[in-house]
């Protein structure tokens, strides 16, 4: 509550820093556990973040990674903390509508905000992972199988360095999906591994 009501500061002179600030704190108290992943998900502060970051008129670079950092703040803590599943796809599908700043950012040909948005929608994959590998089958696949729709549209981008972000996550994939050995479950994501050849083999042309 008090951070949010710093969010509504309306001090010309101190606005832009007091509400980077609000966010700055927000982001340290979720990595510290401080607040719980239902609160911090519907706090007004992480709704915030978001507002910068679907900003199409452009945020400053300071405002992108503050903003980015309070985002996968709160991502990481799924990860820490046993949360109800409706928690989780909440998360998921509002980080999901930032594929539209991503696509603006690349008609703008700003590649700071892609690559920003970029390495958010790594750390959804990487968070998501354990679960779409695990709890998908050929005929249900787990929902978070969505943000590799993301990952091949930012390997697409016409900066190579926008691509390096997501190898970790592809990198990864393979190896749960090696252990697994799994057939069914290896043509559930080998689409998404032809596209990812054929997007690479274009940044190699």
């Amino acid at each position: 509550n008090f951070l949010q009501t710093c969010l509504m500061n309306n001090d010309s002179g101190m606005v832009q820093r007091i509400q980077l600030d609000a966010i700055s704190c927000f982001t340290a108290w979720v990595k510290m556990n401080c607040i719980p992943l239902a609160e911090s998900a519907g706090a007004a502060v992480f709704a915030y973040a978001f507002q910068i970051l679907m900003n199409p008129g452009g945020s400053t670079e300071k405002q992108l990674d503050v903003a980015s950092d309070s985002i996968c703040a709160v991502l990481e803590s799924i990860d820490l903390e046993k949360t109800s599943p409706e928690v989780e796809k909440n998360v998921f599908m509002g980080i999901m509508q930032l594929e539209r700043a991503y696509q603006e950012s690349v008609a703008h040909e700003d590649p700071d905000k892609s690559m920003v948005l970029c390495r958010i929608f790594t750390v959804v994959a990487e968070t998501f992972l354990p679960r779409m590998v695990n709890e998908s089958t050929p005929t249900s696949p787990h929902y978070s199988i969505k943000v590799l729709d993301s990952l091949i549209m930012c390997v697409g981008h016409f900066d190579f360095e926008v691509a390096q972000i997501t190898f970790n996550v592809w990198y990864k994939l393979s190896e749960d999906l090696y252990q697994k050995n799994d057939d069914a479950l290896l043509k559930l994501f080998e689409g998404y591994i032809e596209r990812l050849i054929e997007a690479l083999y274009k940044h190699c042309q």
